[in-house]
């Protein structure tokens, strides 16, 4: 694979702040001229420059354009009373990358720049989270522009929040946890004083009674300590029960480094296939066993389908033996009706008339039986779904109803009917009416 030829940028703020429209009109060309390929732009102020005659400009002199955040007073996000002015601003960063074709807003997206403090532990955990939380709704908002988040790190005499890269994988790693193991119950958002967080599965609240915000004392390495609960994820691979927690954290607790399993995320423009290959390329990586969600989650169907093979074919002789017997049904009822449809024959009603007539009340009865069957095998699949699975296997699992299947079955099902009742009609009505309401003489 060809590597891409490297690019220069360069940020406005070597020559100017703010970088207005005015400025911009004589800057960009200089830059271009100097043989920059990428021009960053500091938005220090919304509306600081005309977006559209930037655009413009940056394509006329061939430059590509790298959006940075200025998080300033007033925009902290660690900061109650400005973390909402913060986060319009970012969306605003966000909004103007899009129409720039910047691929990133990069910046310190945390505190205002300037800013120190001390924190303690607690503190620390408290404002990660906290910041987690919000990156986390800014990110599905720049994932809907096309545009990527870059958490900038800065010196100490800048912020005492990030300064060490370890310190921002640490921030990613709390978002890239949630969707790990995607939570099923409110997430518990930790406050100053609470313990460090763990996360339960379905099992240990129905078998333990805990949940988001309850706190738990864990037995490690001969010492009890204490946790707090911060919310409750879906594991159908232990019916007895999880509980996770920060693998740094247990490390530091107990010095157990052991690994048994892991999850990687792909970086942009890697297939599965190089990441598994360059695996397998590491020392005893060959010994390893590894798959995608995919191929995971169909072998998991593979033995689930063949473990209810039985109940599928036990299913589907059930609807056999339900058509059948609407069949028989609508049959002998239309021919017990003979001398019935014989008089409306008498009366003058033609045997087309009669056949939609008969049609009809079949396609009518069919509907009203699927209906039926629709309703109670939906009340019992509410019982199997939420009652019993929950208490014989303490997991939950989503409800998905087949609406193409049960579809194709009403539709088959009014269809035979109706075929039914207009069989059944042919054969009443093949004797004259008068020899059909003989006995009525």
């Amino acid at each position: 694979m060809a590597s891409r030829p490297m690019q220069l940028g360069v940020s406005t703020w070597v020559w100017t702040s703010p970088a207005t429209t005015q400025v911009l009109e004589t800057l960009l060309p200089h830059i271009a001229s100097l043989g920059f390929d990428v021009i960053e732009l500091p938005i220090e102020e919304v509306g600081q420059f005309d977006v559209a005659r930037v655009d413009e400009l940056a394509r006329a002199h061939g430059l590509a354009v790298s959006i940075c955040a200025v998080i300033g007073p007033g925009r902290d996000l660690l900061l109650p009373d400005e973390a909402e002015r913060g986060v319009a601003y970012l969306r605003s960063c966000i909004e103007v990358a899009q129409a720039l074709g910047s691929p990133a807003v990069a910046g310190p997206f945390y505190s205002a720049v300037g800013r120190c403090w001390r924190a303690g532990p607690d503190e620390r955990e408290r404002d990660l989270d906290q910041v987690a939380r919000t990156l986390r709704s800014l990110g599905g908002y720049a994932a809907d522009h096309g545009v990527v988040l870059g958490v900038e790190t800065l010196n100490r005499f800048e912020t005492s929040f990030l300064n060490r890269t370890a310190q921002a994988l640490d921030l990613i790693a709390r978002e890239r946890a949630e969707s790990a193991f995607p939570l099923v119950e409110g997430r518990y958002w930790r406050r100053l004083g609470d313990p460090p967080p763990v996360w339960i599965s379905e099992a240990v609240v129905d078998l333990h009674g805990f949940g988001p915000g309850s706190r738990i004392d864990l037995p490690l390495d001969g010492k009890t300590h204490a946790f707090v609960v911060a919310g409750v994820f879906r594991d159908y691979a232990r019916q007895h029960g999880a509980i996770l927690m920060d693998r740094a954290r247990y490390i530091e607790l107990t010095g157990d480094q052991r690994v048994s399993d892991a999850s990687l995320w792909l970086a942009r423009g890697a297939t599965v296939a190089q990441a598994m290959e360059a695996i397998r390329a590491l020392p005893g990586g060959a010994q390893l066993d590894i798959g995608e969600p995919g191929e995971i989650r169909a072998t998991s169907l593979e033995i689930f389908d063949r473990s209810f093979a039985v109940t599928y074919a036990m299913e589907a002789v059930a609807v056999l033996v339900g058509l059948f017997g609407l069949s028989s049904s609508l049959g002998a009822m239309v021919l017990g009706r003979r001398r019935e449809l014989g008089m409306l024959r008498h009366l003058g009603l033609t045997r087309r008339q009669v056949g939609a007539m008969l049609a009809a009340e079949g396609g009518l009865l069919a509907i009203l039986g699927a209906a039926a069957g629709l309703a109670a095998g939906g009340a019992i699949s509410l019982v199997l779904v939420y009652v019993v699975n929950r208490q014989s296997f303490n997991w939950s699992i989503g409800l998905h109803v087949p609406w193409a299947l049960l579809g194709v079955i009403t539709a088959v099902l009014f269809v035979l009917a109706v075929l039914t009742a207009l069989l059944s009609a042919r054969e009443a009505m093949g004797m004259g009416p008068v020899r059909a309401v003989r006995e009525d003489w």
